[in-house]
Formats: C-alpha cells, structure tokens, sequence
C-alpha cells in the first residue's frame, strides 16, 4: 500500500503548551506541527488502570462499575500473593462509579478517593481516569511546580 504525499512518516516529538482556549497537545510532524484541542484527544487515549484489593480470607472478587455496565462478570479479578486481588482496565479519561462483588456481597473499596450515593441507599466508589494532557506540566513550567499547583 503506497502512502500519500500529505500522510506523515513520524512523529518527531510530542508536547504540551497553553494556548489562548485552553491546552493543546501539539505534535511535530514533518509537514508541521498538527494540534489536537483536549476535548477530542480523550476521544482515542486510553489508560490502563490497576486496581487492588487486599482481603486474604475472600474466594472471588470481581469488579462492577459504569465502566461494564455494572457486570461483575466482566471484571473477575485475580489472587495474588499475600491476599491482595488485582485486575487491569483500559479506560478512557473521565469520571466511573464502581463497586467490588466480594464473595457475592457488595462491599466498597476502602483505598477510593471519594464516593457517591446510590439508589440502593448505599455508596458507590469512584475512580477518576485524567487526561494524558492534564497530567503534563505546562511548558516552561518545571514538573515540580506543575505537581505543586495541583
């Protein structure tokens, strides 16, 4: 299959810079640099996300959340060594709900950031997945200050 004159080779280096609008992620190319605004990059960027729970006496463990329609079986996760369970998910950036199906009974995960309520007179975990870009110091902002203001 011949490539076409206006396709890119390689992707010389990638960065991020603030512009007038917002943080554009700004790739160099050999025909220039290409822009691609935050808010259709997420679109293709995935993340793969790890999560752990620690209950040695437990015999299944799956993992449900808006993330797969709330399907335990989607999710099983997997015994590891000293009592800690542990699964893999390739999410895109934004906000999920989640709960862990722990021996067959609902149980929250102690290690979240934050929770919600939900209809059934419970709470939900949640589990924020950030932008690549956001994760990035601002150019000609020192990773550390960048950490700082965060």
């Amino acid at each position: 299959m011949k490539k076409s004159a206006g396709t890119p080779r390689t992707v010389k280096s990638a960065r991020v810079s603030n512009a007038k609008r917002g943080r554009v992620s700004e790739t160099k190319t050999p025909r220039g640099t290409m822009r691609l605004l935050p808010e259709n990059s997420s679109r293709w960027e995935f993340h793969s996300v790890r999560v752990e729970y620690f209950d040695p006496q437990a015999q299944e463990v799956c993992l449900a959340g808006t993330f797969n329609d709330w399907r335990p079986e989607a999710n099983p996760m997997r015994q590891e060594p000293a009592g800690t369970w542990a699964t893999e998910l390739m999410l895109r950036p934004g906000e999920y709900e989640y709960r862990l199906l722990v021996d067959g009974q609902w149980k929250d995960d102690p290690m979240a950031k934050r929770y919600v309520s939900n209809p059934f007179d419970g709470f939900n975990c949640v589990l924020e997945v950030k932008p690549f870009a956001a994760s990035l110091p601002a150019v000609g902002q020192p990773a550390r200050e960048a950490a700082a203001a965060r």
